[in-house]
């Protein structure tokens, strides 16, 4: 769901030694910025001709359709906040059902609701997250030639008022029959935003190189926080470790690192516009702390979500990022949003 529900406490706590559990790892995704919506719409098949014995390669264009036009996102969500609602009271205290999610949620925004259901049950939270309904704007679509498509699609919450602010939340679809779900959500200006558009052509070669070149600045920069230049915004990125950092250095902690890369394979979302392109972006960050005098374990209940291996603890985060990659001048980061999952993995 978006926005979120009620968090753990923000602040962890660290206790002495303690026998070692260590961490089912989680294998890092596959590949690196994996290029979306930029095939050609062109294949290559090799086929047997009626009569022949040798095979002749022939080309077919591949049929594409708009992802998610503009007429139909209005019972996309309709559907939607009802498979999110239901979720939601799925999720109350005394049940907090992390597997509901699945029937609203993929991806980045799944793993952070599970996260939450798995924290709010441990510390028996007894808040009653409120039901909500989504409100559809704008809509940027693609042309695509095969499942699961997917669109970035303006979604406020019905009856809030933020004049100034709105959420872009990228939906996906699996296959014909499958719901669309939410993958990812994070907040940004209105005046941000660029012009809508419905069935963008595939991003050519030189905005998919682009938007590699800004994702693997914002991966460096998740890793080891400095000045990024020729990236506007990139403040909001902010530094994942910087307050587990500034709470263990009060512990006697000596090792505090970030790592990051791509959510997944389909971690890069790009819609080309006709001044550039609107990219969303989505990365895992894991923060690990660590003492060298003697073992650490995470007191509970945050051991049964945060994972620890030998002397290293570690907090794991989903960072969706929306860039906006202009034809001419610098790219600007519009929004970023955090959240902790499960499943960091910690190398000794």
């Amino acid at each position: 769901t978006h926005p979120g529900h009620p968090l753990p406490p923000a602040r962890p706590v660290m206790a002495g030694p303690g026998p070692v559990r260590p961490a089912a790892p989680r294998p890092p995704a596959g590949g690196l910025y994996r290029r979306l919506g930029v095939a050609a719409g062109i294949g290559v098949l090799t086929i047997s001709l009626t009569g022949c014995s040798m095979p002749a390669s022939v080309e077919l264009e591949q049929a594409s359709k708009v992802s998610l036009r503009k007429d139909a996102v209005a019972d996309l969500m309709k559907d939607w906040n009802k498979r999110n609602n239901k979720a939601i009271k799925a999720n109350q205290p005394g049940r907090w059902d992390a597997e509901a999610w699945a029937q609203a949620d993929s991806g980045p925004v799944l793993a952070k609701d599970q996260l939450t259901s798995t924290a709010n049950k441990s510390f028996d939270v007894r808040d009653r997250p409120p039901t909500w309904v989504g409100v559809p704007g704008r809509v940027w679509s693609v042309q695509l030639h095969e499942y699961p498509m997917w669109a970035v699609v303006e979604v406020n919450v019905k009856g809030e008022k933020k004049a100034k602010l709105t959420r872009l939340a990228v939906y996906e679809q699996q296959d014909a029959l499958s719901p669309w779900k939410v993958r990812s959500s994070l907040g940004v200006k209105k005046k941000a935003v660029p012009p809508e558009v419905e069935g963008a052509a595939p991003a050519s070669a030189a905005v998919t190189k682009r938007v590699e070149e800004v994702a693997a600045k914002i991966d460096a920069y998740l890793e080891k926080p400095k000045r990024i230049d020729g990236l506007n915004g990139f403040k909001k990125l902010a530094a994942p470790g910087a307050e587990i950092a500034a709470y263990a250095s009060d512990m006697g902690v000596d090792l505090v690192r970030t790592t990051a890369e791509p959510f997944d394979a389909t971690s890069t979302r790009i819609v080309q516009t006709p001044e550039g392109a609107l990219v969303m972006l989505d990365f895992t960050t894991d923060t690990i702390v660590g003492g060298q005098d003697g073992e650490w374990e995470w007191n509970p209940p945050y051991d049964e979500f945060r994972s620890r291996a030998g002397k290293n603890l570690s907090i794991r985060s989903a960072v969706s990022v929306a860039v906006l990659v202009p034809t001419d001048g610098d790219p600007s980061v519009l929004g970023v949003e955090y959240g902790e999952i499960m499943g960091a993995k910690v190398k000794n």
